[in-house]
C-alpha cells in the first residue's frame, strides 16, 4: 500500500558538509592557479611560497563570501595576469611545442640517413648477405661457396 504522505525534503546541508564542499571547490581552484614565485609551473595547491599561501587564503575567502569560481579566476587573472591561470595551451607554449616537434623530426631523419649510409644503403637482407660473405671469407677462405639452401639457413640464424 502506497503512503499518501508528501515526500520529505532532504535536510539542509550541515556545517561540516558545507565546509567539505567549500574545501573541495577551493582545492579545484588551487589546481588551476599557477604559483607566481615558483617559476616551474607548480600550482598553488602544493607550493610553500608566501604568495601561494596568500592566494590560497584569498581563494578560500572569496568562496566563503559566496563568489563563484569564475569570479575568483577573473579576479586572480586581473591581479596577476592571465598567465597565472592554467587555461589550456597558450600561443607561446604551442609555438615552442611545434618547434621541438619539428626539430625532433629533423634529428630523427638525420640519424636514419646516417645509419642508412653506414649500412651501405642496403636492405636488411643485403646486410645479411654481406655479413655471411665476410664471415665465410674470414673463416673458410675465398673459394668456399654456400648453396642457396645453406645461405637461407644462415640468414635465418642471423635474424
Amino acid at each position: 500500500m502506497a503512503s499518501s504522505a508528501p515526500a520529505e525534503k532532504p535536510p539542509p546541508p550541515r556545517d561540516a558538509d558545507r565546509e567539505a564542499l567549500l574545501a573541495e571547490r577551493a582545492r579545484a581552484l588551487f589546481r588551476e592557479i599557477r604559483c607566481v614565485e615558483c617559476g616551474t609551473g607548480q600550482t598553488i595547491e602544493f607550493s610553500d611560497a608566501p604568495t601561494a599561501k596568500e592566494l590560497r587564503k584569498l581563494v578560500r575567502g572569496m568562496l566563503q563570501a559566496g563568489r563563484s569560481a569564475e569570479d575568483v579566476r577573473d579576479y586572480v587573472a586581473q591581479q596577476y595576469g592571465e598567465r597565472v591561470l592554467f587555461r589550456g595551451v597558450d600561443a607561446r607554449a604551442a609555438e615552442v611545442g611545434v618547434t621541438v616537434l619539428i626539430g625532433g623530426a629533423a634529428v630523427a631523419l638525420g640519424m636514419a640517413s646516417l645509419m642508412s649510409r653506414r649500412a651501405g644503403g642496403m636492405s636488411r637482407r643485403g646486410r645479411y648477405r654481406k655479413m655471411i660473405n665476410e664471415l665465410t671469407r674470414y673463416g673458410l677462405g675465398d673459394k668456399w661457396q654456400w648453396t642457396p639452401r645453406e645461405r637461407r639457413g644462415l640468414e635465418q640464424l642471423l635474424r
